[in-house]
């Protein structure tokens, strides 16, 4: 092989050594600014793949808003909450979180039982996974089959 033909040819390995690795390019990643804003908790999946998914009962409303410094705060039908959170990887975990605590609704209990399902025990963090299923929705997976499915407002 001559000298030019070998550049070329370790120019054009380089090239697309550089391209694969480019992140930007995936439309598929999701961000913290992706994140920031109003969300709606409209359903909660917290049975076998083939159970049913529990739907927000009407005038039940869980608010969550995510900041672009990493906070959260929110309101189920009974409390409120509030907390910190990263994205990595396609990973949402909310590292801390403190809660008020009176009864809550039946759906509102639902919510607190996934953040406790959801916990990490070497974080000590609930962890979901992110799937972005439209573009004002969002499903946060944890634990084989359970997901909580989010509305932006």
């Amino acid at each position: 092989m001559n000298t030019k033909a070998y550049i070329f040819f370790i120019f054009i390995m380089a090239f697309t050594v550089v391209l694969s690795c480019d992140e930007d390019n995936d439309i598929n990643t999701f961000d913290t600014a992706g994140l920031v804003g109003t969300w709606h908790i409209i359903g909660i999946h917290d049975s076998s793949p083939q159970g049913p998914t529990t739907l927000a009962p009407d005038g039940e409303i869980i608010e969550i808003n995510f900041t672009n410094d990493g906070t959260l705060g929110g309101t189920t039908p009974g409390n409120t909450f509030g907390g910190s959170y990263k994205i990595s990887n396609e990973k949402l975990s909310i590292t801390e979180l403190v809660t008020t605590e009176t009864a809550d609704t039946a759906y509102g209990q639902l919510f607190y039982k996934s953040l406790n399902d959801s916990r990490d025990d070497t974080t000590r963090g609930s962890i979901f996974q992110i799937e972005k299923i439209e573009n004002n929705n969002l499903q946060l997976n944890y634990t084989t089959g359970k997901y909580l499915l989010l509305e932006k407002q």
